[in-house]
């Protein structure tokens, strides 16, 4: 037996690339990798400013941690 809101359900997921810009022109989302070789090394840090700003430090990724 299907829920109720099965029917509301997507059929098929959208790329995230899709999703992103999706997000960025209906809500104004910015969904950015940082680590995406399609910015340059300033555009990264300064990414990386913001979001320490708005949410505090990034968690280290398990190998930088020693």
């Amino acid at each position: 037996m299907q829920s109720a809101l099965a029917r509301l359900l997507p059929r098929a997921r959208e790329p995230a690339e899709e999703t992103k810009q999706r997000a960025w022109r209906e809500y104004g989302l910015l969904v950015v990798d940082v680590e995406t070789a399609n910015l340059t090394w300033d555009a990264r840090e300064y990414l990386r400013v913001i979001g320490a700003k708005l949410y505090g430090p990034r968690r280290r990724a398990p190998a930088e941690r020693k």
